[in-house]
């Protein structure tokens, strides 16, 4: 199938079929005899050049904003498919996936890893305790007879508590990503510190002997005690509810350590390679636009160069038959 002709190939076209103008033509006849024959050739060059522009410069800037926009859009594609194929190629194509028929029981782990592992689990069932507790203890002292008639009523409503914070754990196996995985678990344990952290300071501004020095009156207002309580109270619920979820998923990481893995694929990297090759048809298409884009500008400037250096041979030539003439 033959090649589809660009502007530049009809603007070359156009010049190899075509002679100067009569005007250009004049101009170097009246610099045949001048007398400095390199100033007169700098002169022709300098006019070729700007007889060119007014012939074909409207056209060749078209193509330049062209280029200069489909420039930055291929920097952007290439800069994005870099990045797609980057994390697929660090992405494993196989991983080890844990497999519960094939775990090693507890009792037989390194000393360490179960003395951790049973600790960390009786830390989760304590915080989860507490938590629920903390809430039934709230509902009861609020004094509201529908608690105080059906004690049950507040025992379900606190025994939430526990189990959102297994949920939030449990949610960690819903991600098939392993980045975005690692990513949650940092923000578990970033939140269950930063709750703790902000709770021990709660609790040592609101009870005495600690820092007594501190005045928390002019940073809560008139009823200082009464916020710093209620502020104090909901960092120690968000603090069990994080700090056993915490808990839980460092728990579970230390039994993956002892199941029999199995290998499967990736689905991680499944899903980077699909990314690359849905991103791939898009950047050729604005790849082949840039370097289209830049061949024709190219052409025009080696046809421009072309031009120029022609109309200086023709100017020499006339020059040189010229003075030939005369010395006849």
């Amino acid at each position: 199938m033959p090649r589809k002709k660009t502007v530049a190939d009809q603007v070359g076209s156009a010049i190899d079929d075509s002679k100067s103008p009569t005007k250009f033509k004049d101009f170097k006849r009246k610099l045949l005899n001048y007398p400095d024959a390199k100033e007169a050739a700098k002169w022709v060059a300098e006019h070729a050049e700007s007889d060119w522009d007014e012939r074909y410069g409207a056209e060749h800037q078209r193509i330049k904003v062209w280029l200069k926009e489909a420039e930055q859009e291929y920097q952007q594609s290439l800069a994005e498919i870099t990045r797609l194929k980057q994390e697929r190629d660090q992405t494993d194509k196989f991983k080890a996936v844990d497999d519960p028929n094939n775990r090693i029981p507890v009792w037989k782990w390194p000393m360490k890893d179960m003395f951790t592992y049973v600790m960390t689990l009786s830390f989760m069932a304590t915080v989860m305790a507490m938590g629920g507790a903390n809430v039934y203890a709230i509902l009861m002292s609020s004094g509201n007879p529908v608690f105080l008639e059906q004690p049950g009523l507040a025992i379900t409503i606190a025994a939430l508590m526990p189990a959102a914070s297994y949920v939030l754990k449990g949610f960690t196996s819903l991600i098939k990503l392993d980045e975005l995985r690692k990513r949650y678990t940092l923000s578990i344990f970033s939140l269950a510190t930063l709750t703790t952290f902000i709770w021990i300071i709660l609790f040592a501004t609101t009870f005495d002997g600690i820092s007594s020095g501190f005045d928390m009156d002019s940073l809560l207002e008139a009823d200082a005690t009464n916020t710093a309580s209620k502020w104090m109270t909901a960092c120690q619920l968000l603090g069990e509810f994080f700090i056993s979820a915490a808990l839980g998923i460092h728990a579970a990481n230390i039994g993956a350590k002892y199941g029999e893995p199995r290998i499967a694929d990736n689905t991680e990297r499944a899903a980077r390679d699909q990314a690359v090759h849905a991103a791939t048809p898009e950047h050729k298409k604005i790849s082949d636009r840039y370097a289209d884009l830049k061949g024709q500008d190219a052409m025009f400037e080696a046809q421009k160069s072309k031009f120029v250096n022609e109309e200086v041979a023709e100017f020499y030539d006339l020059r040189s038959r010229q003075h030939s003439l005369n010395d006849l």
